[in-house]
């Protein structure tokens, strides 16, 4: 039942990346070249 850090650290990048980009996550996805970090 436990889920490996990778994955909470992942749920964690998509919430704070939500909050600064409102958009929808395909979007983001698939602009991500220009907002490589």
């Amino acid at each position: 039942g436990e889920m490996p850090i990778e994955t909470v650290e992942s749920v964690e990048v998509v919430e704070e990346t939500e909050v600064v980009n409102p958009r929808p996550m395909e979007l983001f996805l698939g602009d991500g070249g220009n907002c490589s970090d």
